[in-house]
């Protein structure tokens, strides 16, 4: 997955260039916002802690909003390199 990862953004193969999965959970996070997902989903997604009243109180899973944001994100993608 780094292979084409580092081609899409223009890396040599034995360059000094590196990164991380975080990297690219940053990157998505970024996206979403870009793309103006709500803050609850991005959250989710990342799977960050919910507390509070909502972590006791909201127990529905978000399934359909979270595909649909990462759909939105992957069209993304798409569009900045070129498929």
């Amino acid at each position: 997955a780094y292979e084409r990862v580092n081609t899409a953004m223009g890396y040599e193969a034995n360059s000094n260039e590196w990164w991380t999965a975080h990297d690219l959970r940053r990157t998505v996070r970024t996206l979403m916002s870009r793309l103006q997902i709500p803050h609850e989903i991005k959250e989710r997604i990342l799977d960050h802690a919910v507390s509070g009243i909502t972590e006791v109180y909201d127990r529905y899973e978000y399934l359909v909003e979270k595909r649909e944001a990462l759909d939105k994100v992957a069209a993304k993608v798409a569009e900045l390199i070129g498929e």
